[in-house]
């Protein structure tokens, strides 16, 4: 049986709720589409170490907003050409990877760019069926960094992962359900329900086991972006110095965006 949820944190749009054995932290930023801006990214990352720090807490719960799970890099990040922002990013998208609990994800909105990366590098994503997920990267023209190639790769299997970044176009979950053994999607209805009851499963074993096990299901994916971090970066950077693709980031962000939601 959990205990009564309490609200321990609250800022720039994202909540961390205690409801031992579970953490909960809530992705809440209506205005911006929880967008990766630096307020929402660093609330985040304190929410995780937060949630952490708290003895009782065995499984961390991420969810977002219905509309929108994380709409991914906004556009004036990518085109400030900011060596820092980036690096905020990077740390940002791999805070359910380098969390040392488990971590579950609620998706039930839909995830871009950034925002799908973040929620593949939660262990267990739960999608909804009618949702859209993209790495809409080379969609703009740029190629991505943050571990994206290992990541959907090792998340989604060779061929769908390398589809996925060099079409950059929007799946439905219902799509990647069907191609993805094992990968859970459900109803829109039922996907915090979903992700819930996964979370409390998992958080019956001892924190300290977890721990050891998160560690080494992780470390893999930990090493790959560790050693391409640099070479990313650099690739990253090259590619948004690109006047095209900074025309393309400027025209088809919001188009982009607005074809992300189900009809």
């Amino acid at each position: 049986m959990t205990s009564p949820s309490a609200r321990v944190f609250a800022e720039a749009g994202v909540e961390l709720w205690l409801t031992p054995p579970l953490a909960e932290i809530r992705l809440l930023d209506h205005d911006n589409h929880n967008r990766m801006v630096p307020p929402f990214q660093a609330a985040a990352e304190h929410a995780f170490y937060e949630a952490t720090r708290f003895p009782r807490t065995r499984v961390v719960l991420v969810t977002g907003l219905p509309t929108a799970f994380c709409a991914g890099a906004a556009p004036e990040e990518l085109l400030a050409e900011n060596g820092a922002a980036i690096s905020d990013a990077f740390s940002f998208i791999r805070c359910p990877l380098m969390c040392p609990l488990p971590v579950v994800s609620a998706v039930s909105g839909p995830a871009v760019g950034g925002g799908f990366l973040f929620a593949l590098y939660t262990d267990l994503p739960v999608l909804n069926q009618h949702a859209s997920y993209a790495a809409n990267f080379m969609s703009y023209g740029f190629v991505p960094a943050m571990g994206a190639a290992q990541l959907l790769t090792t998340k989604l299997g060779y061929l769908l992962g390398t589809e996925m970044l060099f079409t950059g176009r929007p799946y439905r979950g219902a799509e990647l359900h069907a191609r993805v053994p094992g990968l859970s999607v459900v109803p829109a209805a039922q996907v915090e329900e979903t992700a819930r009851r996964t979370a409390l499963r998992i958080a019956r074993a001892p924190r300290r086991s977890l721990e050891l096990l998160k560690s080494r299901m992780a470390k893999p994916l930990r090493q790959a972006s560790d050693n391409t971090k640099e070479e990313e970066l650099a690739g990253l950077q090259e590619t948004l110095r690109n006047p095209e693709v900074r025309a393309r980031i400027t025209r088809l962000y919001a188009q982009q965006w607005r074809g992300m939601h189900p009809r």
